[in-house]
């Protein structure tokens, strides 16, 4: 009860004070609710700060899924207006999940659009706005409004939490199925608002003033530098805390195709995908019969994640993580020299939690093909980059079993049961893998951050 209290506080504080865009057009015009509501959403995107825990964003993380939805969908006619000031006539469509398409039918329209009316005093309302975001007239001012916009919900998203505003798999809006599991256990299936899905409606009309897409008003999402970045800060983010939203992934890859940061963040999704953890829980996943991961099998997800590793390097062969990865997904894949050479050409990597993967993985391989003496040789070093890791210790212990050395296996395992019992003093780099690539989340969101706090106001 209190929580509730204090968040009908903080939207009666919002909606009280002045609002910037309500002070200069309300004379003499009634405002719908509806329009208030879009006013209350600029004046918070505009109120926000970056990185902060304030008012604003306390407020828009109450709204459900209906409500912004319409922001969205005033929003996107605000962007009309003023690209094509003259423009009467507004369509807006759903954002295409996984195997959808859409065609462009007109300037405005594709065929998967649906008209949007308005009464003659919410047009003029949304014209006085779209002459207030940009006052002379041209493009490019609605870009800083939609970036801005895609910034508060991320941080909704960073700073607080998954929300806890129900919304349904059924109805069209920003919302999404979230999937708790712990340990290749179902935990629960809930329907929650998704501000991560509202970044990406909003980013989704960015059209950069360099744009050589046809029509002038089509969007451009894909060519913007400061999209790309704010996916990756998101995808960063979802890996790093195992909230992973798989149509943020899948639009990435689609906007940013060749992008060597992105291909290896998306094929580490995949890599995750394949594990024994998250293929136990798909196999057994109760509810919903519409509710759709988009995860495939072990198999599929692997070749998705090797095809995706190889690409990225093609585009940045300097970007050695990707290639160790890759030398661990050939080798799950069962062609284990193929895993040695792409694993030998990174051993020379400095940062001592990367050398750990590559001497470990490297032991693995050896080991599958029979090579004791190599696979001894890489788990030592891998012990060697990371004493209190018990990884590679299990894995001499059974290269010592299988040479016939019980006293050996027995005595690797008691060093095993003789580490610490906590953590950082226990500290394995294996427990992380899934989660290691993110580690650089925080520069990341903040170069995110900054960009969009030095948008003109």
């Amino acid at each position: 009860m209190k929580r509730s209290s204090r968040l009908l506080a903080v939207g009666l504080v919002l909606t009280l004070s002045t609002s910037a865009v309500a002070q200069r057009f309300s004379e003499g015009d009634e405002v719908s609710p509806r329009i208030t509501h879009l006013e209350r959403w600029l004046d918070a995107t505009a109120a926000h700060r970056p990185g902060a825990l304030d008012d604003s964003l306390r407020l828009v993380r109450t709204w459900n899924q209906q409500q912004l939805r319409l922001v969205w969908v005033d929003v996107l006619t605000i962007v009309s207006l003023i690209r094509a000031p003259d423009v009467s006539l507004f369509y807006v469509s759903e954002p295409v999940g996984a195997g959808q398409s859409s065609r462009q039918i007109s300037p405005i329209a594709t065929n998967r659009s649906q008209q949007v009316l308005y009464t003659t005093g919410e047009l003029r309302r949304l014209r006085a706005i779209a002459k207030q975001v940009s006052a002379d007239g041209k493009p490019g001012r609605e870009n800083d409004l939609l970036k801005r916009g895609a910034m508060l919900h991320a941080d909704i998203e960073i700073l607080v939490g998954r929300s806890d505003v129900p919304a349904s798999n059924a109805s069209p809006g920003p919302g999404g199925a979230t999937l708790r599991m712990d340990d290749g256990q179902q935990l629960g299936l809930t329907n929650t608002v998704s501000h991560w899905n509202m970044g990406r409606r909003l980013l989704d009309s960015v059209r950069p003033l360099e744009s050589k897409t046809p029509f002038t008003t089509r969007p451009d999402p894909g060519a913007d530098e400061t999209v790309r970045r704010w996916y990756l800060a998101a995808c960063a983010f979802m890996l790093r805390t195992r909230f992973i939203e798989v149509d943020h992934f899948s639009r990435a890859l689609d906007l940013f195709p060749n992008d060597p940061d992105v291909l290896f963040f998306v094929a580490s999704e995949h890599e995750n995908f394949a594990g024994t953890r998250t293929q136990s829980v798909m196999r057994s996943m109760k509810g919903p019969r519409d509710v759709k991961f988009d995860i495939q099998d072990e198999g599929a997800e692997l070749r998705l994640a090797e095809q995706l590793y190889k690409r990225a390097l093609e585009r940045n062969p300097r970007l050695i993580e990707a290639r160790i990865r890759l030398g661990r997904v050939l080798g799950l894949r069962g062609r284990h020299e193929e895993a040695v050479a792409q694993l030998r050409q990174a051993e020379p990597v400095e940062e001592p939690v990367l050398q750990f993967y590559v001497h470990l993985f490297l032991g693995g391989e050896f080991e599958a093909l029979g090579n004791g003496v190599e696979a001894r040789r890489s788990y030592e070093r891998a012990k060697a980059t990371a004493p209190t890791a018990q990884s590679p210790l299990l894995g001499l212990s059974r290269l010592a079993e299988e040479a016939g050395d019980r006293a050996a296996a027995r005595e690797l395992i008691a060093r095993v049961l003789e580490l610490p019992q906590i953590e950082p003093e226990r500290a394995d780099p294996w427990w992380v893998y899934e989660i290691v690539q993110a580690r650089a989340v925080d520069g990341i969101v903040d170069d995110l951050r900054q960009r969009i706090a030095g948008l003109p106001e």
